[in-house]
């Protein structure tokens, strides 16, 4: 009977070739219940420029370059690191604005389905728990 299983496996990464493995930008959940908020609060956090279109189409832009040094963020992923947007308040933005919650989680996928379809790495990470 085939159980479908190999014997192969898959030699680790060595750690000098991950680079940084992280980066962790705390956003302020409860500053993001307004469209305006939102894009206020991420164009703060990330260093977007004043010409940024404050909407999420212009965030996906913006997010999808942070990885970009010609990018027009202050803001720059390391190399091979994932960018961590650690949401404080998440349970403010699910109860008080469920539209920006559902389009942050969307927007945020949506970045790194747009990396993966160009063959790059996805980087962005969206971490909450309240």
């Amino acid at each position: 009977m085939n159980t479908g299983s190999t014997n192969a496996q898959t030699a680790p990464v060595p750690a000098e070739e991950l680079g940084p493995a992280y980066v962790v930008v705390e956003i302020d959940g409860a500053q993001c219940l307004t469209d305006e908020g939102v894009h206020t609060t991420f164009a703060e956090a990330f260093g977007f420029s004043s010409f940024y279109g404050r909407n999420w189409d212009a965030w996906i832009d913006l997010m999808s370059r942070l990885n970009d040094r010609s990018n027009d963020c202050d803001f720059r992923v390391p190399d091979k690191a994932v960018v961590c947007m650690f949401l404080k308040s998440a349970t403010t933005i699910k109860e008080k604005a469920p539209k920006i919650w559902e389009d942050l989680n969307e927007c945020t996928a949506f970045v790194n389905w747009r990396l993966v379809k160009v063959g790059e790495a996805p980087f962005l990470a969206l971490s909450f728990y309240d």
